[in-house]
């Protein structure tokens, strides 16, 4: 059973509810696939265990976003050293400003 935000469940009971989340993100941070486990007391209904499930899996997908995208954002100590290496390589791949000269082996 398909829950939505690619969320199914894989096990429910009256008092466990397993959801699963086949994603590569999830793979790819944590060796595994996503998923969210929820014990409930047994005065509770599976109405409650199903929104707390949920409400878990939002905040896991959330702060996995929030992992992924610091990954993609460069430092700015990353952004420097970028910086600095296009600096020094600026004069080794400058065209000279005299047409004649363009084209010419120096000696």
């Amino acid at each position: 059973m398909h829950i939505g935000g690619g969320w199914s469940v894989h096990h429910y009971t009256d008092r466990v509810i397993e959801l699963r989340k086949p994603d590569y993100l999830y793979e790819r941070f944590t060796g595994r696939p996503g998923f969210v486990r929820v014990r409930v007391e047994p005065q509770m209904t599976r109405e409650d265990a199903m929104r707390i499930a949920i409400g878990l899996a939002q905040k896991n997908d959330e702060a996995l976003a929030l992992r992924a995208t610091e990954q993609l954002i460069p430092s700015l100590h990353s952004l420097a050293r970028y910086q600095g290496k296009q600096v020094r390589l600026q004069p080794a791949f400058a065209t000279p400003q005299d047409p004649e000269v363009i084209g010419v082996k120096r000696a």
